[in-house]
């Protein structure tokens, strides 16, 4: 029941808009009761948060070979894929929604962006520490390929080639 209301509000989120999607539409979707979501979540935002939660981490399975290249090209792909995807649609949607609303915007970044990116991080120290990567900013290294990849999605017309996770890798995380 769960997986099937978070699918439906994700759905709404993307058909609809945050402002125009109510609960009611999402139990509607779903094929439950307004209280068996409000039993799990007291509130929109709540419901949309968690859901996207949800889907990307269950989605996101990263590797962690030893070798920060290798893995950061399965994590550029895996990313590409989820913008091709219906997840496309849905970080376009959110992309708005977050700056719209600053609720919404906050919960998404903590319940995801943010730990997804201190993981990140961490793995590009270790890989700095290790000599396998140059010194430098890591935290920028952390958010560039990513940056690139949601920039061509949402903003530019460039293309989501699937040789991009492999420029990206080449340019901004050289071999010595």
């Amino acid at each position: 029941m769960d997986s099937a209301i978070r699918h439906a509000a994700l759905e709404l989120l993307v058909e609809e808009g945050f402002d125009r999607m109510s609960m009611e539409g999402v139990a509607g979707r779903a094929g439950v009761g307004k209280a068996a979501i409000y039993r799990r979540w007291d509130c929109k935002t709540a419901l949309v948060v968690d859901s996207i939660h949800d889907l990307v981490s269950s989605k996101l399975d990263w590797p962690n070979t030893g070798d920060i290249r290798a893995d950061l090209e399965v994590i550029f792909t895996q990313s590409l894929n989820k913008m091709r995807g219906m997840e496309g649609g849905l970080m376009a949607a959110v992309a708005g929604e977050m700056v719209r609303n600053k609720e919404l915007g906050a919960g998404v970044r903590a319940q995801f962006v943010g730990c997804r990116k201190e993981d990140l991080l961490d793995r590009i120290r270790g890989a700095i520490d290790d000599g396998q990567l140059q010194p430098g900013d890591a935290e920028l290294l952390a958010e560039v390929g990513f940056a690139i990849i949601h920039h061509r999605m949402l903003l530019s017309d460039a293309p989501l080639s699937d040789d991009l996770p492999r420029r990206l890798v080449a340019q901004f995380f050289p071999q010595e």
